[in-house]
């Protein structure tokens, strides 16, 4: 995956974890691919991080995270268990992908 493609999906998770109100450095936001498409295209488990810090439950921090992922590149967002953020992409996230190979 191309690095300034992964990097904007990792901004745009940065900023909703700001927005509903949550501190972490953006080194601590990882994002991977998801096993299988049916859990989405990328997955992220920051807000396991999060709720283990302030003693929350990983599933509220989770849902509060994805109420605030917009962006364009973002197709749909999920809260999952235990506390998983899986994202799902735009097809032109992979346009831009595959134009880097021609």
């Amino acid at each position: 995956m191309a690095t300034a493609n992964l990097a904007h999906v990792r901004e745009v998770v940065f900023k909703a974890v700001q927005a509903a109100g949550f501190e972490v450095a953006e080194t601590d936001i990882h994002v991977e691919p998801s096993p299988t498409l049916a859990r989405g295209h990328l997955a992220c488990n920051l807000a396991l991080l999060i709720a283990r810090q302030l003693g929350r439950k990983p599933m509220e921090v989770a849902q509060s995270i994805v109420g605030h992922l917009r962006d364009p590149i973002i197709l749909k967002a999920e809260a999952a268990g235990p506390g998983f953020i899986n994202l799902w992409l735009e097809q032109k996230f992979y346009t831009s992908e595959c134009r880097e190979f021609i």
